[in-house]
């Protein structure tokens, strides 16, 4: 796994995060993420199945710090998902999650999120995880329909308390597919629906009192059947980033900006180099200011492509 810093617009490759086991197909660096001074970086394979944190030390060099394996030892996908945002971080997939805290140095386990097998037996479990809340999507649930999916949000400070977040629109496939939450304000994306949602969906929920509602929905201006609108979302402040990774072929990726009473389009970014079944936009991520795009299929041999952008006012350019 990679890490890049950014200088001025320039971003540079300052450390690699080496897998310490280096088995054949150990599904290392399948699922990352960064807050501070750590490093987060998910696995998932016969001889470990977790993730392993880094720390940036005195030095400036990062290392690695500890790894968070399944203490359960279940073994359906466990590390297939992650999400950081120091001191918490949250390691997953399939029928459970385990919430760690740091303290100093050290990583504790804080709980265990998930239940029997007929609960979260699910591989594809996306996490988002905020200093106040988690987050959890489920696109393959069953409870509402075949692959309607679901998603739940449990507060950090109260761990008893789980709430469902529910769509506003019936004949979905997949939601929880894309999840995002920032303050009293998430996102859950399902990337496909019946006729009507076929181009798939994506909710904006806002928390009132101890409650999360759906807000509205995000759509995009030029919908097409199949596009997979939702496949990936992201959230920072008011600027909202929805994948779509069928789109024409190649997916896209669409921005949406909250101007304090309504959210609109901004853009629709599709892919910077022309390339059928790349992807683009499976995977999203944005401060507000820079947005990152995954196309995990792109060139030859699938080798995969991250494209970075940089917001100008209201537009959003490639930022090379």
């Amino acid at each position: 796994a990679y890490i890049f810093q950014r200088s001025g617009a320039t971003w540079s490759p300052v450390a690699t995060c080496n897998n310490p086991d280096g088995t054949t197909n150990d599904l290392f660096g399948g699922a990352v993420d960064i807050s501070g001074d750590w490093a987060l970086v998910g696995t998932r394979h016969d001889s470990f199945e977790g993730a392993y944190l880094y720390r940036l030390d005195e030095s400036h060099v990062w290392t690695l710090q500890t790894d968070l394996p399944d203490l359960y030892g279940r073994g359906d996908f466990y590390g297939q998902d992650v999400a950081l945002k120091d001191p918490y971080a949250l390691v997953g997939g399939g029928a459970h999650a385990i919430l760690w805290k740091r303290q100093e140095w050290d990583w504790i386990k804080q709980g265990y999120l998930g239940g029997s097998a007929d609960n979260w037996d699910l591989a594809g479990t996306r996490m988002a995880v905020h200093w106040r809340n988690i987050l959890t999507g489920h696109g393959g649930d069953d409870t509402l329909g075949e692959n309607a999916g679901a998603g739940w949000m449990l507060p950090l400070q109260d761990r008893n308390r789980q709430s469902e977040l529910m769509p506003t629109n019936n004949g979905l496939h997949y939601f929880g597919s894309g999840v995002a939450v920032d303050g009293d304000r998430a996102l859950v994306g399902a990337e496909g629906g019946n006729v009507a949602q076929d181009y798939g969906y994506c909710s904006v929920f806002a928390r009132t009192d101890e409650y999360w509602l759906a807000q509205t929905q995000l759509v995009p201006a030029d919908p097409a059947a199949s596009m997979r609108f939702g496949s990936a979302v992201a959230l920072a402040g008011n600027y909202a980033a929805v994948g779509a990774r069928s789109a024409a072929g190649s997916g896209a990726a669409y921005v949406f900006y909250f101007d304090g009473t309504h959210w609109g389009q901004q853009v629709n970014l599709p892919p910077h180099e022309a390339y059928a079944g790349q992807d683009f936009g499976h995977a999203v991520e944005t401060d507000g200011d820079y947005l990152l795009v995954g196309a995990p299929f792109f060139g030859i041999n699938s080798r995969g492509q991250a494209v970075g952008y940089r917001r100008a006012g209201t537009n959003w350019v490639y930022d090379n």
